[in-house]
């Protein structure tokens, strides 16, 4: 009983860890966007790759509204499980930039990383349409995307929400499998996905 306790204690402080400051900024000034293509190269692989992945729900479904936002994120917690006996973390301090983009049950953000990579920071399907196919035709989407514009596309699995420990480990296992069907690889000591 004590382990379990334990075990719960450690999750709700993994949780807790994971509240994070967000500094929005919605990048409407035209000459800090141009600046930012200009100088980071991760900036605009972000960007190009969000650009089209917008551009292509609007044309898989075009009965919805697709919006798409930018903002600054500073100071973030990468925290997951790689299986049922190792655990991953990792605190970042460095600025970044994120894109969000919502299309009807879908909600995407993805984060910058490098010129040659984008990282999927969330997905998000509205419960109402799971396990209906969708969440595998959008990954197959944006893994299409990423092999056209010949960037790797990262992720961390990482069931989100869950009620206790055990169900957070045993979800994240599961995503992981998931990740690993759809032909994402695992990266060496890391939690990282990369197709």
């Amino acid at each position: 009983m004590n382990t379990v306790k334990n075990k719960h204690q450690k999750y709700e402080a993994l949780v807790n860890k994971t509240m994070v400051q967000e500094t929005p900024s919605m990048l409407t000034d035209e000459a800090e966007f141009v600046s930012l293509l200009d100088t980071r190269p991760s900036f605009e692989s972000l960007i190009s790759y969000t650009m089209v992945v917008k551009q292509a729900l609007e044309a898989e479904y075009p009965n919805e509204d697709v919006r798409l936002a930018s903002y600054e994120f500073s100071g973030y917690y990468h925290n997951t499980v790689i299986n049922h006996t190792t655990h991953w973390g990792e605190m970042v301090d460095k600025v970044n930039y994120r894109t969000v983009i919502v299309c009807g049950d879908i909600h995407l953000e993805f984060k910058e990383m490098s010129d040659t990579s984008v990282e999927l920071w969330c997905i998000k399907i509205n419960r109402s349409a799971r396990g209906s196919g969708l969440g595998k035709d959008v990954m197959t989407l944006l893994q299409d995307i990423a092999e056209a514009k010949e960037l790797d596309l990262l992720l961390v699995a990482c069931s989100q929400g869950e009620p206790n420990y055990n169900m957070f480990i045993k979800r994240t296992i599961q995503l992981r499998k998931w990740y690993y069907e759809l032909g994402f690889e695992a990266i060496e000591n890391s939690a990282y996905m990369v197709f």
